[in-house]
């Protein structure tokens, strides 16, 4: 037990310092908090899998894929209460999953249907591990991990909460708002988009949809979340 603690305060310590630089000593406090305390509740294991960039580029049919980069656990939590979603009613997508961290999180707070769609294999291996697991651990929630492009994937009618964390460049993102509003076209209803470090918000703003929440604190701690309805 002894050791686990002073590895802990080793590990919090080294994470606080660099992140203090650039989001200050009270947003790193929070942010890492609650970074320890969900890794540990749900067990994770869900890395940033940066090295397969070159892959997912190539494969995206329109070569703007970003970096695998995890969410933050706090912004996901902060975005959902703000938008007032009951998840037991709602079905949420991960638009660029990646190791499935958030869509761990989606999967133990109990929505009725959660999936997410990547274009890094290997990301989407450790998804469904992760999902299958937590899946069996919290409420055996229905999941589903595609390999698609975001650019051509028609976002179902049943989906209400969409979340992405800056996956890829703007002409997908272009690409995917256009898929959004064909579905709610198609199936009008109230649709919430949670997107942390928000680079193109502007494109959801220009194509009509309402923001609802905005935070900005530094270091790349930013979420808005837009609603359609």
């Amino acid at each position: 037990m002894f050791k686990k603690v002073k590895y802990f305060i080793s590990d919090f310590y080294k994470r606080f310092k660099v992140s203090a630089h650039k989001r200050g000593i009270y947003h790193s406090a929070i942010l890492l908090l609650y970074e320890f305390y969900y890794d540990r509740k749900l067990k994770l294991n869900t890395p940033n899998l940066q090295s397969n960039l070159e892959n997912t580029i190539e494969e995206s049919v329109l070569k703007d894929s970003h970096r695998n980069t995890n969410g933050f656990f706090y912004l996901f939590f902060k975005g959902i209460n703000k938008a007032r979603i009951n998840p037991a009613e709602s079905n949420f997508i991960d638009i660029g999953c990646g190791s499935g961290k958030i869509l761990a999180a989606a999967i133990s707070i109990g929505f009725h249907k959660v999936s997410g769609i990547d274009l890094d294999k290997e990301g989407l291996q450790n998804a469904t591990v992760a999902c299958n697991e937590i899946s069996k651990r919290f409420n055996n929630s229905d999941f589903e991990i595609d390999n698609i492009d975001a650019a051509t994937y028609d976002i179902p009618n049943s989906i209400n909460v969409i979340f992405m964390f800056n996956p890829f460049g703007k002409k997908t993102m272009i690409e995917v708002i256009k898929n959004i509003r064909k579905s709610f076209e198609l199936s009008p209803r109230r649709i919430c988009i949670i997107y942390q470090n928000p680079v193109f918000e502007k494109l959801f703003y220009d194509s009509g949809f309402i923001s609802i929440c905005r935070i900005v604190w530094s270091g790349n701690l930013e979420l808005n979340v837009f609603e359609l309805s």
